[in-house]
Parts: C-alpha cells; structure tokens; sequence
C-alpha cells in the first residue's frame, strides 16, 4: 500500500500563502493553457522529475504542499484524450501502460511486474495564477530509462527481458 501525506485544503493553502507573504511561483501567473499544462506534467513526470522536489511542480499543482509517496509506477507509455475545457475548469482523461509497480525501501526501488492500461482523469481549475492540476494526487509513472540503473541486478535482467520480449529496448535509450 503507498503512503500519502495529507495535503492542505485550498483555503489552508491561501491561508498559508498570506499569513507567510509568499510571492513564490505559486503566486506568479503561468500555464495559460490547460492541454499544454497537461502535456508538460506528463513529460516531466516520466522522465522522473517529480521523484525528487522540483520548482516546476509547485506552479502546476493546485495543492502542491504536502505530498509524497513510497512507489512510482514504471511505465512504457501514455496518452491523453480531452474530455471538457471551459473558462473555469478542465478535464482530460489519460491512459498509461503499465510495467510494474516500483517500491521504495531503505535497500533502493524493487519492481514487481504487473502489465496493464491503467486511466487516470486530470481535474483542472483556472486560478489567478492560470491553470493548476487539482487532481489526481497520485505516485510519479516513469519511463525505464530513468530508473533502471538503481535496480538491483535481478530486477535490471528482469526488466531488460520483458522489454526485449515487448520489443520496447528503445525504452532504456
């Protein structure tokens, strides 16, 4: 089971954001628009950024305080498809596929293989500061490339076989 830190409420995130005067980039406008938000979220989401903290985050997240997670999903691939944009609110439906599950102990990540297409709805909301991802709260997907080189040896020639198997090689390049 992963393990989620609660995050702030909207309004204990504005209540945080005034009573600390922040001017960070939460409170700068960007992401003008919704489809290219999404689109940046999931490129640098696979290729690993948001396994570590990173500035970008925190201006495309609507509640970008408090979360982190003990696995990361080892994908081969995404795709996105628009469901509703209006002036307010936006939502788009994305499709992974699945390898494996990645954990994360004290020892380094382990895989435990489970193929499958897994669909995740993306809630947007246009804020003051531009469009911000409300939803999903969810573990990083990352592509093999990112991770394969601090698996252990049993895990890297399992992974290396399946993606021979799959012929997706190009994955580790």
């Amino acid at each position: 089971m992963a393990i989620r830190f609660t995050s702030l409420t909207e309004q204990e995130w504005k209540n945080y954001l005034e009573e600390y005067n922040y001017n960070g980039p939460v409170k700068e406008f960007h992401h003008p628009d919704p489809a290219e938000l999404v689109k940046e979220y999931l490129r640098r989401d696979a290729k690993g950024d948001f396994l570590r903290t990173d500035p970008w985050y925190i201006t495309a997240k609507l509640h970008p305080i408090g979360s982190g997670w003990d696995q990361a999903y080892l994908i081969s691939g995404y795709k996105t498809d628009y469901l509703h944009v209006d002036s307010a609110h936006a939502s788009y439906e994305v499709s992974y596929d699945l390898i494996a599950w990645i954990r994360f102990n004290l020892d380094g990540p382990y895989l435990t293989f489970r193929p499958e297409k897994k669909m995740v709805r993306f809630e947007l909301e246009n804020t003051s500061w531009g469009w911000r991802i409300d939803r999903p709260a969810q573990p990083s997907h990352i592509l093999p490339k990112v991770i394969i080189h601090r698996l252990s040896d049993e895990d890297q020639k399992e992974l290396k076989l399946y993606l021979e198997q799959e012929q997706l090689t190009h994955l580790l390049e």
